[in-house]
Formats: structure tokens, C-alpha cells, sequence
């Protein structure tokens, strides 16, 4: 028998060591119950239907729980909400919960918000709001994407990228040669 440290990893030779560990939001949910003033906050934010996320909006949001974060990640990764058809948000909750995680500087939700960058297109809402959330997390934000900038070899993505390193990279002089770089090498015909 093994004995049961709590927080220790579980032994190399049992079944729990075989599972990969479930996605940061599951994890966090599942430590961080949502409150009712945080349910309420969400059902309100599904119902919000146009492309302008309302100031009292994201004042809630900051006043609200550490359980909001993870909850707003769940929304923006629920596919069937980004469908302009779907009640009755009309595909206007997830990009609103891209704006909410920029506004609450959500560190974890960076990665995601850089895959949103990346995969939708330079006109595209989710493009614009996750670019400017990125911005408005700052350094954490910035760290992830030199990393990416120096070791992606994606250059689409980097493209992508630059005008949120130049946001969120604001007053680090470490972002500055990856966007000249970036700009030295643009195929400018």
C-alpha cells in the first residue's frame, strides 16, 4: 500500500499516474466553486448579445470570485457559443469572456488567448479582443509570446503575435528586437 501524501504526486505504478491531468480550468472549477453572485454574472454574460461589452459588465467581473476565471476560459473554449446563430448570446459571450480575461489579467488564460490570436483571422473580433487582452495581462503575457517569437517557426504566428508583444511587452526592452526583426524581415513588395 502506498501511503497518501496530500498534494504529493501520485506513485509511478498506479492507475491515477497513467491519466494526464485535466485542463487547468477542470482543476481550477473543481478547487474554486463559483458563488451565486459569480452564477449570476454568467448568466447575465450569455445573454449579452451585442458586439459591446458593457462597462458594468467588467466591473462585476472584478468584484467577483477567483472561480469567474476558469469559468470564463470554459466559455471561450465551448465551440457552440462562438456560433453567431446560438441563443441567445449570438456568439457574443466567449468573445466578451476573451475581453473579461484581459480586464481580470487572468495570467492562466494566456496560452489560450495566444492560440486565438494565432488561428483566427488579422479582421476577425476574437483576433482583435484576444490580441488586446493579451495586452492588458502584460508581462505574463509578454514572457509567453518571446518565447514564441523565439522559438516558434510558425511566421504567420508571429505576425499575429507583434502587436500584442508591442502591447503587453510595453517598457521591456526585450520585446524590441523580435519586432524589428519581425519588421526586417516582412516581404514588403
Amino acid at each position: 500500500a502506498h501511503a497518501i501524501i496530500l498534494g504529493a504526486e501520485p506513485p509511478i505504478d498506479t492507475p491515477e499516474a497513467d491519466k494526464p491531468p485535466p485542463p487547468m480550468d477542470e482543476t481550477l472549477s473543481a478547487r474554486l466553486p463559483l458563488t451565486p453572485e459569480d452564477e449570476a454574472f454568467l448568466a447575465d454574460l450569455h445573454q449579452a448579445a451585442s458586439p459591446e461589452l458593457p462597462e458594468a459588465l467588467i466591473r462585476r467581473a472584478q468584484d467577483l470570485s477567483p472561480a469567474l476565471v476558469p469559468a470564463l476560459i470554459g466559455i471561450v473554449n465551448d465551440d457552440d457559443l462562438w456560433d453567431p446563430a446560438a441563443k441567445p448570446g449570438r456568439g457574443w459571450p466567449p468573445i466578451h469572456a476573451v475581453s473579461l480575461l484581459g480586464y481580470l489579467r487572468a495570467a492562466q488564460a494566456v496560452s489560450l488567448l495566444i492560440d486565438l490570436v494565432v488561428e483566427f483571422d488579422d479582421n476577425a473580433e476574437g483576433h482583435y479582443r484576444a490580441s488586446e487582452a493579451l495586452g492588458l495581462i502584460g508581462p505574463p503575457a509578454a514572457e509567453a509570446i518571446l518565447l514564441e517569437m523565439k522559438y516558434g517557426t510558425d511566421r504567420a504566428a508571429k505576425v499575429a503575435l507583434a502587436a500584442a508583444l508591442a502591447i503587453a511587452g510595453r517598457g521591456d526592452s526585450r520585446a524590441v528586437t523580435p519586432l524589428i526583426d519581425l519588421f526586417n524581415s516582412a516581404n514588403w513588395r
